[in-house]
């Protein structure tokens, strides 16, 4: 079953389309629906899940290290690229897990939020 799609093309990716298709000698149509196949048919890489409780002991032994009543935020105790590689939802999961155990263990009490909504911690 066939379905018409319209799609709108950069110029110079419809002319190296076209020059395929002619150097395949195949229309278009076939060129641009062999190039979605295979690309639809390599298989994707699943994103690994990151250990949250690992992340959470790992900027919790980072915060233990700050000085008595120095102010921080979880991105000044957990590695930039680990950060970077979180989803926004492993993030706020994080943050609200950081926050249960550093105020459990009495390590560090939340302040306030900035700007940003980025918990301010104070160190005890």
């Amino acid at each position: 079953m066939a379905t018409d799609l319209m799609i709108t093309l950069d110029e110079k990716v419809l002319a190296g389309s076209l020059n395929q298709a002619i150097e395949q000698n195949i229309d278009l149509n076939t060129y641009i629906e062999n190039a979605l196949n295979k690309t639809l048919l390599k298989p994707i890489e699943p994103k690994k899940p990151l250990a949250l409780d690992s992340l959470i002991n790992q900027a919790i032994q980072n915060s233990e290290k700050k000085a008595s009543g120095a102010e921080f935020h979880i991105n000044d105790v957990c590695s930039d690229q680990i950060w970077e590689q979180l989803s926004s939802g492993e993030r706020k999961r994080l943050g609200r897990l950081f926050r249960q155990e550093v105020e459990s263990r009495k390590i560090a009490t939340f302040v306030r939020r900035t700007s940003a909504n980025k918990a301010i911690y104070k160190r005890l």
